[in-house]
């Protein structure tokens, strides 16, 4: 049975259609800077299919940048789709991976600026998040404290690079102090290592092509998902909501099964961690479907993440939408049981966001 019911996608990108769009909030220093160097940091190269990582069909009909346009948005996905709450994201945030912190923190407010002015008032599904550039946590703070509270900003963003350490370290304690101060989750949001070389994304060292770095996309997220319970984050700040975003989804029963295996016993090394790590997983984190793998069969999803208890009130349905890789309403619905689906595609992601309650016909 199809759901029927409203939709909140939790990781829609948009983004400037020119540098001189996002200069414009930039303080003089750094406007002349972006002006005339090149704005994001240099990206390692994989070729991209076509010559993209966005949907062709995205592009403007005068080749505007995908996730530039209000109206290709709606028809493409919001009314297409159902969708009543969008969640902003950027185009990743990769310019927030920047090695000059102050830089990465002028963008970050410029960002929030541009998108408080350009988008929020622009269409009632629109909802954003207020970005932040982690390798300088006080000012990260400064910055939620200072437009945290716009009404329509639902979540705290940041990419997952940081200064040097996983998001779960009492370094970032400040960011999650403004966080429950004002109500907001934490979004971590994944694929910017390869930008700003702050964090490796992998392993063994760096992808050597476009399949190895989709394929380990998640080993950082792997990584940094653990360090909320083993640095004690939850416990210090019991009431912080954190979302996953594109991280995937199919390694998380095996990593909560391992940090179980080894809580009791190594417990003496986290001795702030009051309670085993599945068990924040019903209070403290939600993760995104994007993107979701599943299975030869069509039922082996469903029941790789029914092994977790409670997984299913987790999961959030996330789009990812323009780009190429983008996962369609109807697609998850394939894969997942029609009993999840209302708490998928909005119960979920409206306790994380405190939005309201879906109203049952």
């Amino acid at each position: 049975m199809e759901y029927q019911g409203p939709i909140i996608d939790c990781d829609v990108h948009h983004r400037w259609r020119d540098i001189r769009d996002i200069a414009e909030f930039l303080p003089k220093q750094w406007r002349e800077y972006v002006l005339n160097t090149r704005l994001a940091p240099p990206p390692v190269h994989y070729p991209f299919p076509f010559g993209t990582n966005k949907r062709l069909d995205t592009f403007g009909p005068n080749g505007e940048p995908p996730g530039t346009s209000h109206d290709m948005l709606r028809s493409q996905l919001l009314d297409k789709f159902g969708v009543t709450h969008a969640v902003l994201g950027y185009d990743v945030g990769e310019e927030m991976s920047h090695p000059n912190p102050h830089y990465a923190t002028a963008m970050a407010s410029a960002s929030n600026d541009w998108s408080i002015a350009n988008w929020l008032d622009a269409d009632q599904r629109f909802y954003g998040a207020v970005l932040v550039a982690a390798q300088d946590p006080q000012r990260a703070a400064a910055e939620i404290r200072r437009v945290g509270s716009h009404p329509r900003m639902v979540e705290v963003l940041f990419s997952d690079c940081g200064a040097s350490h996983p998001f779960g370290h009492p370094v970032y304690d400040p960011i999650y102090r403004a966080c429950t101060e004002l109500n907001l989750p934490v979004a971590i949001h994944f694929g910017s290592p390869t930008f700003g070389g702050l964090a490796q994304m992998s392993a063994g060292g760096l992808p050597l092509n476009r399949l190895d770095y989709y394929t380990l996309l998640n080993q950082a997220g792997m990584h940094h998902f653990a360090s909320f319970f083993t640095q004690g984050c939850f416990d210090r700040f019991p009431d912080l909501r954190m979302v996953m975003l594109e991280a995937g989804v199919n390694w998380v029963p095996w990593v909560l099964w391992q940090l179980d295996a080894y809580a009791d016993d190594l417990r003496c090394e986290n001795p702030t961690m009051t309670r085993r790590p599945s068990e924040y997983l019903q209070s403290n984190i939600w993760i995104s479907t994007q993107p979701l793998e599943p299975g030869p069969g069509i039922r082996d999803q469903a029941a790789l993440l029914g092994a977790v208890e409670g997984l299913e009130k987790s999961l959030c349905f996330a789009s990812d939408y323009p780009h190429w890789d983008a996962d369609e309403v109807d697609y998850i619905q394939r894969f997942l049981p029609s009993d999840w689906l209302p708490g998928l595609f909005y119960d979920n992601a409206a306790r994380l966001f405190k939005l309201p309650e879906r109203v049952l016909s």
